[in-house]
């Protein structure tokens, strides 16, 4: 039996290190791509991974866009904190956006310039702008965007502004990155080779200002976020501090009401009506106070007549059914029906609710905490 062995292999390796080396250059320039991300998407100001594909590709052919794609998709994983199928393939369609979008920029980039130096004059730079660059970088944003839009990080409303801005950022990555890169890495396959000193002089200072730019928008960004969190916590303590200090007046509004039935022999309408104008005016939030008392089956028609003679008329307790339909309740032992509720207008469609029958909306939700409240003794 013949044994090959791939690790001594010049081929092999030969083959594999233009990957491996794609790999590696794409997530270092990714990394340092997602510290101007734009939230709630992936969008970033300018990402270098797309020039780096770009001159990868160019410089050592379509094989190195196996690279690029594995690399994407380790740097898309890395949003993620729990993986699902649905992340990992939103993932892996975005990494396949960012692979064919660098073998059509070098496709096109190939097809329509005459010679083998992708920067060697103005009409092969303005090749490489408009069509590896403006054109091919369309495909990303757009494939990207969609991938999102299924796995629903980012929303309709904001499709077409991710998706430009997702653009923008992969344009200028390619514009910035790719010549630079494509100039360090000439004389590393048949492309043809540059001066250690040219390559210096070229990219040290367009890196270093690259560079630069980045980490002072990260920067920008951390404060504006931290900003705006503070804003946002100073909101939410003002309005969580607002709404306890509602929930005690309405809760001491109640307490009031509960004092004033213990306190009289009868109440009347009229009697409660002028009681709970005042705490209505105090209360924030509250649609309505009534009174709810209990009431057996066999003191039923004696309690609705007292409430009729009142001048309610039409007075009667009521249960709801499955379609929203008032009708009159059904006999059961104990009622709980709302005999007074002010303002009357508003809520007089509830009149005569019993809140402690089985609700046709709601089940026995409404039973269970009037239960629980009276085996606790608490609101």
């Amino acid at each position: 039996m013949m044994k090959i062995n791939f690790v001594n292999s010049p081929k092999a390796l030969n083959a594999i290190k233009p990957i491996v080396l794609t790999y590696i250059m794409y997530l270092v320039f990714a990394k340092l791509g997602l510290m101007p991300v734009i939230p709630p998407g992936q969008a970033s100001v300018v990402w270098p991974a797309a020039g780096v594909a770009l001159a990868s590709v160019y410089v050592f052919g379509y094989r190195a866009a196996i690279g690029v794609f594995f690399a994407a998709l380790t740097n898309s994983l890395g949003h993620y904190d729990v993986i699902h199928w649905l992340q990992f393939f939103t993932a892996a369609f975005i990494a396949l956006g960012a692979a064919l979008q660098s073998v059509l920029g070098v496709y096109l980039v190939n097809k329509f310039t005459e010679q083998d130096a992708l920067f060697g004059n103005v009409k092969n730079t303005t090749i490489f702008m408009v069509l590896g660059g403006l054109l091919a970088c369309l495909l990303s944003a757009f494939l990207s965007s969609i991938s999102l839009l299924c796995a629903g990080v980012i929303e309709h409303h904001i499709f077409l502004r991710h998706a430009f801005f997702w653009w923008v950022g992969d344009v200028f990555g390619v514009f910035v990155f790719t010549p630079i890169i494509a100039i360090l890495l000439s004389g590393t396959s048949k492309k043809e080779g540059a001066s250690l000193k040219r390559k210096l002089i070229v990219s040290v200072p367009i890196l270093v200002s690259v560079f630069t730019f980045i980490f002072l928008f990260g920067v920008l960004k951390k404060d504006f976020i931290d900003r705006s969190h503070d804003e946002y916590q100073k909101q939410t303590d003002k309005l969580a501090n607002q709404f306890e200090k509602d929930l005690l007046v309405n809760v001491s509004s109640i307490k009031a009401l509960a004092s004033f039935f213990e306190a009289s022999d009868d109440v009347t309408a009229r009697d409660f009506k002028i009681f709970t104008n005042p705490l209505l005016e105090l209360s924030q939030g509250v649609f309505g106070l009534s009174w709810l008392p209990k009431v057996e089956h066999q003191g039923r028609e004696s309690f609705v007549a007292s409430v009729r003679a009142q001048g309610f008329a039409n007075y009667k307790i009521t249960q709801r059914l499955v379609n929203d339909t008032l009708v009159k309740a059904e006999k059961r032992d104990v009622y709980f029906p709302i005999t007074y509720v002010e303002p009357y207008e508003p809520n007089e469609l509830a009149h005569g609710f019993d809140v402690y029958a089985v609700d046709g909306v709601f089940g026995d939700a409404r039973q269970k905490v009037l239960n629980k409240a009276k085996e606790t003794g608490n609101a």
